[in-house]
């Protein structure tokens, strides 16, 4: 055992930085149920102490991580910004980031519990992602909101699919058709304009309108008075 036990690193070669890396990986390789102290020092090659010399308490330590985890997402997102179709690309990025970094995607997008708040609080690119939104959609206010969102939920389940290794989740090709597929029909349903509303009328058996029940009998009325 002594030889697979990784050495001790000298006081002054762990740092901050040292320590963040390693809980970063860890996380990234092993997911957050089994995420502490121990298992940080242990990788940084160190005992529990220098962590707590170094860092106020270990949710320090997490928000650090969390923040790392969100630049690598941010590169995912901001890549799909680079191609050709821009709103397309964010949807195909945050697919491809929770197929590639399956414990990231499920730290930050799935589960509260290890950042302690929704992703929808702590997405970097959301005003970002709503403005390609718009340019791709031609669309503004409520109907852009319902559009993103309901796209929001074919990306959400494709990449929950692809975290978990599901045998059921398509290729990439048929996802890429499927999710445009959703899109231009949303897009279609969402530029139809309202119809216009329509004076309600009177239908067999309804009451008449009252100013219109009454014509009748005050122009009788009006020529008895004249005779």
């Amino acid at each position: 055992m002594e030889k697979n036990k990784k050495p001790r690193a000298k006081r002054n070669e762990i740092t901050r930085e040292k320590i963040i890396d390693s809980a970063f990986v860890e996380l990234k390789e092993n997911g957050w149920l089994h995420w502490n102290a121990r298992r940080i020092a242990a990788r940084a090659g160190c005992s529990t102490m220098p962590i707590f010399r170094l860092f106020e308490n270990m949710d320090e330590v997490k928000q650090a991580v969390i923040s790392r985890a969100l630049k690598v997402y941010e590169e995912y997102i901001y890549g799909g910004m680079r191609e050709e179709k821009p709103y397309k690309g964010t949807g195909r990025a945050f697919i491809r980031f929770a197929k590639e970094q399956p414990w990231l995607f499920k730290a930050l997008c799935v589960s509260e519990e290890f950042t302690g708040r929704s992703f929808a609080a702590i997405d970097p690119t959301i005003g970002s992602v709503m403005r390609e939104a718009q340019k791709a959609g031609d669309l503004q206010g409520e109907r852009l909101k319902r559009l993103h969102a309901c796209m929001t939920i074919f990306v959400y389940g494709a990449g929950v699919m692809s975290a978990s290794g599901s045998h059921l989740v398509p290729s990439d090709e048929m996802c890429d058709t499927l999710m445009s597929d959703v899109f231009l029909a949303l897009k279609a349903y969402y530029q139809i304009p309202p119809a216009p509303s329509a004076t309600p009328s009177a239908t067999p058996g309804e009451t008449p309108n009252k100013t219109n029940a009454n014509q009748p009998q005050e122009q009788n009325e009006e020529g008895e008075r004249k005779k």
